[in-house]
């Protein structure tokens, strides 16, 4: 039994300190982790002005239009209707400026709640993917375009907004609120 007190007495500040030196020893590689991970989401929203305008890298957009929608047209044949207890909702969200400074960006409805759904699910059929450039046939030199992506919430959610937000610009995104 001596033995074994004299190991627990000449070790006792090196077992107190163990937990501080590895917490010390891993602090500035979760620090970096977590860097990384905030900057790869969307936690910064932009303010819009009272004409409903966003700005965003030399790109301006707004929300012209949030509606309830009882079909979703197809390309390639009828309508796709929105499955049993969903309700699929469309946005037109209007941008002006350089459209190169949207590019590669996402476009999720968020409802009030705070989840975020993601465009054109594959639910309501074969859909172009909705983009925050240029639809085909507009001059890229155009003052102004629309883009519109639909969404399928559940039928007891409503939406609080349209978010844009762009990987090079990241963690700042657009939220455009819906109106009313």
């Amino acid at each position: 039994m001596t033995g074994r007190r004299g190991w627990w007495r000449r070790n006792l500040w090196g077992l107190v300190l163990l937990p501080v030196a590895a917490a010390a020893a891993l602090y500035p590689g979760l620090r970096d982790m977590y860097e990384t991970y905030w900057q790869r989401q969307p936690h910064v929203a932009l303010p819009v002005d009272a004409a409903g305008w966003a700005a965003l890298d030399g790109a301006r957009m707004r929300l012209v239009e949030l509606i309830a929608v009882d079909e979703v047209p197809s390309g390639f044949g009828p309508p796709t209707r929105a499955p049993a207890r969903t309700r699929v909702w469309r946005s037109t969200v209007e941008f002006a400026g350089d459209p190169t400074a949207v590019e590669g960006c996402t476009i999720a409805l968020e409802d009030r709640d705070g989840t975020t759904y993601g465009a054109n699910p594959t639910e309501l059929g074969s859909l172009l993917i909705a983009g925050c450039t240029p639809p085909d046939g507009t001059a890229p030199t155009a003052r102004s375009y629309q883009v519109v992506a639909y969404f399928l919430l559940p039928q007891a959610r409503a939406p609080a907004a349209v978010r844009v937000s762009v990987p090079t610009q990241l963690p700042r995104y657009v939220r455009l609120p819906a109106p009313g």
